[in-house]
């Protein structure tokens, strides 16, 4: 199946022979769904707080978080070109007065204004010799999204989620890499004002994203008076799987060279693995939110990392218990705490 070419790609992505084999199996066999026990709810596997529970617990945080080493993961590996899927499609296949056929092509025309990168939209198509007003007035709106998706206007078609600005403030707009960095100081910084922050992204993408971080770190460093300790790391091609044809035969590019698809999110066990805290904190690249939402969330980070602390603490202490000879009552609590709490 495999020529020493192949197999001498395979090698360098650190994948076995084997484990391709297994993957190509596995497709000719495809993959059972699976079975339910029944939903989450909050008698099985949710856990509602009472308001007292939540400062408790947000106290516990408070107090005890600071000597810890805290760190906020964030996989940003995903590329924004999902995000525009949509004036992709209308862009190759549709004429600009089709777009009542597009509705969330007409829906993103109509709130134009709207979003983060308008200014930036702006003065990208007015570099190009046109003017914004007059392409929405000639309902030119392949000229808007062209500007807006390629390399010579704002680029944001071949940019990472991370690159992309989310919102927009009075003074200023923020991409989704920075407002990380704005909640993050909320939850993860520790006693000396040093904010632990990591992101996976892709390796085409690495050196953008680390210009961006030159950019803005002493910015928030300075409203924040804080330092922020940004690290980056790469999901492992050892991750990937072999694409295959709909008959399920290796798919080759126009080199003859095999093709790997990158994994999801579960792909990023090793780089979490591979981080050294005591608390972390996970959230997507595009999981955030404006600053007036802020609070809520940053409550609710300071609950998870409460309860955690207060399980980390009961658990030592049940083990050092269990070193020694102990009642049956104790035994029993124990059981209980195990079933109920850590579930």
């Amino acid at each position: 199946m495999f020529t020493s070419t192949d197999l001498q790609q395979i090698k360098q992505r650190g994948i076995t022979e084997e484990e391709i084999l297994q993957q190509v199996q596995n497709f000719k066999k495809g993959f059972p769904f699976i079975k339910l026990a029944g939903a989450a709810t909050l008698d099985k596997g949710i856990k509602a707080f009472s308001a007292s529970e939540i400062e408790d617990y947000c106290r516990v945080f408070d107090t005890q978080s600071g000597a810890k080493a805290i760190l906020k993961f964030v996989p940003a590996s995903g590329a924004a070109t999902r995000m525009f899927k949509d004036l992709f499609e209308f862009e190759e296949k549709a004429q600009n007065q089709e777009i009542d056929s597009y509705p969330e092509v007409q829906k993103f025309i109509t709130h134009l204004s709207d979003f983060a990168f308008y200014n930036d939209l702006k003065t990208a198509i007015s570099e190009q010799g046109y003017k914004l007003a007059a392409c929405l007035q000639a309902n030119d709106y392949k000229t808007i999204i062209k500007v807006l998706l390629h390399a010579e206007g704002l680029s944001y078609g071949q940019l990472p989620k991370a690159l992309i600005k989310f919102h927009r403030y009075a003074d200023s707009e923020r991409t989704a890499f920075e407002e990380h960095w704005v909640e993050g100081n909320g939850y993860a910084r520790n006693n000396q004002g040093i904010v632990h922050l990591h992101f996976t992204v892709s390796e085409e993408h690495l050196n953008l994203v680390k210009e961006k971080m030159l950019q803005v770190k002493s910015f928030y460093e300075q409203i924040f008076k804080a330092v922020f300790y940004i690290t980056f790391s790469i999901q492992k091609p050892s991750t990937d799987t072999i694409a295959v044809t709909e008959n399920n035969e290796l798919f080759r590019d126009k080199n003859e060279a095999l093709v790997f698809r990158p994994g999801g999110h579960g792909a990023l066990i090793q780089n979490l693995n591979e981080q050294d805290a005591d608390l972390i904190f996970i959230k997507n690249i595009d999981n955030v939110v404006p600053d007036y939402l802020k609070p809520e969330t940053i409550k609710y980070k300071k609950l998870l990392g409460g309860l955690l602390i207060k399980l980390q603490q009961k658990v030592f202490t049940y083990l050092q218990e269990l070193e020694n000879t102990i009642s049956d009552s104790k035994l029993k609590e124990i059981e209980n705490f195990i079933a109920f709490q850590l579930h």
